[in-house]
């Protein structure tokens, strides 16, 4: 933040002087939020860490330093909190003293663009100079380390013509920069991929610095994608999907049911680059020369989702078969990647659920409930078996004034009626944070919906949350991580 250092009450010795103490009943998400006041002196976010309640305080180092603007995230794994001003982004840790910032100093001090980004395994901060299309990127990890050591990041060969787009795997410490052409939008050209060091996974893969894993070609087929009603490439940019170990990447091939992998654990060429494999399945690959499933994740290095307009597909490369489990809806509804991306949760937006795992697709609920709110706002639980969303009215003739919680799981669907609430998250025990608003959208209260349907007020959020930009550039009242391990 330009101009701005957090207090020395960080999260760490802030815990000596949580406000209230221990706050039963207790959701194991840690959420954040910007109080509205700003007397002059500082400004406060609060913290909601697995019941306890807490703040960090920003403090300018200079007269006349602006404190009203700056974006908030925290991260997938909630152990800490990103907040980021015009020149800088500061992250503090919520479990321990690390305070690193990334600055715009590996950007020759170029304007920073407003938005910023976790890497999807919640590890590192990425950042790019403000007013350019060009991939660019300011980079830090926060854990190990490490932590506070700022790179550029550049696509590795500034000759080629092609766009590059760079993505994370989301529960490794790995990044891929992929040449893409989007015309039509597929990976076409150079793959790199490279580790950063990070310490979130002592049993994972570990790097003391950032290292070059691997390097190679890859040209995929183009997508097929022949209905409105197939997932988008959100997740998997150009359809180009990393796998969560980030060992691998898997694209589409030219034909039906084939696939293009690359590894950056496989042997290389003579010239140092590694080949692509392709994988052809035919068991289990529609016969319906017109059903052509396109791709939209990978929940493994040998594990792809793919689905069409009426169908979800799990497509195993290693046995080389597919197994499908229909949609129930006739419309795009809304997608979670969760499990640290090993599983799919599929929400309708009449709210029926599909999950696809390692196990194959499976019916969560099948249950159709009318719901007048976007199933955009539906939270899943780490697991990806509890899911939550509320709707204000029922679309046909329930009062827009009074709010329907739903909660569905493989035990079935429960439905709350209150005042109007907006999840924040929830649990693997099933145990939902959310906070009750205004006519207008203003927050409230803090409410947690316990396990067993009980409902508790743990704060008046008195002064009320102050809305920022998050790390998409919508203004938010509450970021959140659902804690997972």
């Amino acid at each position: 933040m330009s101009h701005v250092r957090l207090a020395a009450m960080s999260a760490a010795s802030a815990i000596t002087a949580i406000l209230g103490g221990c706050v039963e009943p207790r959701v194991d998400v840690v959420a954040a939020w910007v109080e509205s006041v700003d007397d002059g002196s500082g400004r406060d976010v609060q913290i909601y860490d697995r019941g306890r309640r807490y703040a960090i305080r920003l403090e300018p180092e200079v007269s006349g330093s602006e404190l009203e603007r700056f974006g908030m995230a925290v991260d997938a794994r909630g152990r800490g909190v990103a907040l980021a001003g015009k020149r800088q982004t500061a992250f503090v840790g919520l479990g321990d003293t690390r305070q690193p910032v990334l600055s715009d100093q590996v950007l020759g001090g170029a304007p920073l663009s407003p938005l910023f980004a976790f890497t999807r395994s919640g590890d590192a901060l990425l950042r790019a100079p403000d007013g350019t299309t060009a991939a660019r990127y300011s980079f830090m990890p926060t854990s190990s380390s490490g932590a506070g050591v700022q790179t550029l990041l550049e696509p590795p060969d500034p000759l080629v013509t092609g766009a590059f787009e760079l993505i994370s795997a989301s529960d490794a410490p790995v990044l891929y920069w992929v040449e893409h052409q989007d015309v039509p939008s597929r990976a076409s050209g150079r793959i790199t991929a490279f580790g950063y060091p990070s310490d979130v996974d002592p049993g994972g893969l570990q790097f003391a610095e950032i290292t070059e894993l691997g390097t190679g070609q890859l040209y995929a087929g183009p997508p097929d994608l022949v209905s409105d009603l197939q997932a988008p490439d959100t997740w998997c940019p150009h359809r180009t999907c990393v796998s969560p170990d980030g060992r691998g990447i898997i694209a589409p091939a030219p034909g039906r049911c084939r696939f293009w992998t690359w590894s950056w654990g496989d042997e290389p060429g003579p010239n140092g680059e590694i080949a692509p494999t392709e994988v052809v399945i035919q068991e289990g690959c529609p016969e319906d020369p017109r059903t052509l499933p396109s791709l939209f994740a990978a929940i493994d290095v040998d594990l792809a989702v793919l689905d069409d307009g009426d169908r979800v597909y799990l497509a195993d490369l290693s046995a080389k078969t597919m197994r499908s489990a229909p949609k129930l809806w006739d419309n795009p509804g809304s997608i979670r990647l969760t499990a640290g991306g090993r599983a799919i949760v599929l929400v309708s937006d009449d709210s029926r659920v599909v999950r696809i795992g390692a196990d194959g697709p499976r019916i969560i609920s099948g249950d159709s409930l009318p719901c007048a709110g976007p199933p955009s706002n539906a939270r899943i639980s780490p697991n990806g078996l509890w899911v939550t969303r509320v709707c204000l009215g029922d679309g046909t003739f329930a009062s827009s004034a009074q709010a329907l919680i739903m909660r569905i799981s493989p035990l079935g669907v429960e439905t709350f009626v209150s005042v109007p609430m907006d999840v924040i998250g929830i649990d693997d025990g099933g145990n939902i944070l959310m906070y009750s608003r205004s006519d207008t959208g203003e927050p409230r209260g803090l409410f947690v919906l316990e396990d067993d349907g009980g409902v508790t007020r743990i704060d008046a959020l008195e002064p009320e949350p102050d809305l920022v930009p998050g790390v998409d550039g919508n203004e938010i009242y509450f970021s959140a991580g659902v804690v997972r391990p």
